[in-house]
């Protein structure tokens, strides 16, 4: 069966069930056609786009090298219009939150979720899917999480790379011999860490977080930025070490203000979330 005349037919049966007459008001992810072989050719021209902004941290708190908006935007734009690609956003979900820092400033914790549709010129289409999350002490959360959302969405449709692939496991070379077949030592029993000497180290955090005032949604928050873990029970020594630094250096609004995205009153100037992405 011809793919056209499937899908012609077998919307028509899942419209009839679904008491539908409109075929458009079926919000399917995926509709075949050029935009098949469309978004390939637009990979095979994307560049690989390097870790080359940076974000420094207010006093002494962490830094980290980042992919920008402005540097994915300049890598694919010419190749989606040489492929008559483009996209559309649509917000799916809008969830906002006010907060209130330590010293009393007002902000907006935002997520959104949000499908961008990719279009090829015969009208087929692909979905990608994201979220975006930031928070603002100004009027710039949507302008942010619209940021977000959209960097990731075409990072993850076109599989951007990096050119950071030092660390690529196939560059490494194994090739030892080890007597009695006993299996080469691991890092893991080397460095291992004594439980009782992390517990210490997790205590000492949890003390200072509470003499700085910072609250415990804002210490998951940066956990979450900072390590892409989800408590602190997954932290290694080095790691509490370096969020301890942070909270001792600085306030829980300006930390969250660096962590969640913008750390210069520019309008213009975009600052990602930390995900060495």
């Amino acid at each position: 069966m011809e793919p056209e005349k499937f899908e012609k037919t077998e919307i028509s049966k899942i419209g009839e069930a679904l008491h539908i007459k409109n075929f458009n008001e079926l919000d399917l992810e995926f509709k075949n056609g050029e935009i098949c072989t469309a978004i390939p050719k637009v990979m095979k021209d994307i560049k690989a786009v390097g870790k080359n902004q940076k974000v420094e941290s207010r006093g002494n708190g962490p830094s980290w090298k980042f992919r920008g908006i402005d540097d994915v935007y300049n890598a694919v734009q010419k190749a989606m219009s040489d492929n008559n690609v483009f996209c559309v956003p649509k917000i799916l979900k809008r969830e906002r939150t006010e907060i209130k820092s330590a010293k009393g400033t007002k902000g907006t914790h935002a997520r959104y979720e949000y499908r961008y549709r990719f279009f090829a010129k015969d009208g087929s289409w692909v979905d990608a899917f994201t979220d975006g999350e930031a928070i603002d002490w100004a009027d710039k959360v949507s302008n942010k999480v619209a940021s977000f959302a959209h960097k990731y969405a075409l990072l993850q449709i076109f599989c951007i790379p990096t050119e950071d692939l030092s660390d690529d496991p196939d560059k490494q070379n194994h090739d030892q011999t080890y007597k009695g077949g006993q299996a080469p030592p691991t890092n893991q029993s080397k460095n291992a860490v004594p439980k009782d000497k992390k517990l210490k180290k997790i205590q000492e955090l949890v003390k200072v977080a509470k003499e700085k005032n910072w609250p415990n949604t804002a210490v998951t928050f940066a956990i979450e930025r900072m390590f892409k873990k989800k408590s602190s029970q997954k932290l290694t020594i080095k790691e509490c070490d370096d969020l301890i630094d942070m909270i001792q250096k600085n306030s829980p609004e300006d930390a969250m203000d660096v962590l969640a995205g913008d750390s210069i009153n520019d309008e213009n100037h975009f600052v990602p979330e930390e995900n060495h992405d």
